[in-house]
């Protein structure tokens, strides 16, 4: 209730949805779950770009389905500004993507398709722990950030738009990386 540890308590919310948004694996094997009927994406008529795009938008929302109750219960138990609501919602969408994108890419270069029952797909591929990992480092190195930018007292709307810079440039990235690699992986995996 001190109104001095608002922002303080803004980037833990923030931090909090964003590991919520890293335990989601729908990202991280969603080119697995595919199995031995991945064949038939490659004959769809539907570009890999326009498939890898809808797995992360499917990805994406199932996170911010974690993400925005979590902003909501913040809100609802600490009485965030609008400002700061505002600053999660915008940066938990950013930071959703990068850390989704990331991980659909790791399943990407390294799809498990050989499985006999479906939970194989999930519980037993390396890709769910690879993501996890990566998605914990970078929201290390974003907590790091943060708290540089504390240190030497920036302003809390510059901290965030940092943040958005930062988050918002890997989205393109990723993105991009993603589509490259979807062209050429669809393309040499074996189903």
């Amino acid at each position: 209730q001190n109104p001095e540890l608002g922002f303080t308590v803004t980037l833990v919310v923030l931090a909090i949805s964003l590991f919520i948004s890293s335990i989601n694996i729908v990202a991280s094997t969603s080119i697995s779950r595919e199995g031995s009927t991945f064949w038939i994406s490659k004959l769809i008529p539907v570009s890999p770009r326009e498939q890898v795009l809808a797995k992360l938008f499917h990805s994406t929302v199932l996170s911010l389905i974690g993400i925005i109750p979590i902003i909501a219960i913040a809100q609802l138990l600490i009485g965030l500004s609008a400002f700061r609501v505002l600053a999660l919602v915008i940066l938990g969408i950013f930071g959703s993507f990068m850390l989704n994108t990331m991980n659909l890419i790791i399943d990407l270069i390294r799809p498990k398709l050989e499985w006999n029952d479906p939970q194989e797909a999930i519980k037993q591929n390396l890709n769910a722990m690879l993501g996890m990992l990566l998605s914990l480092i970078s929201i290390a190195l974003l907590a790091g950030i943060s708290v540089i930018l504390i240190l030497v007292k920036s302003p809390e709307w510059l901290v965030y738009l940092i943040l958005a810079i930062i988050m918002g440039s890997m989205d393109v990235i990723t993105i991009q990386l993603l589509f490259a690699l979807a062209k050429r992986q669809y393309a040499r995996i074996e189903a």
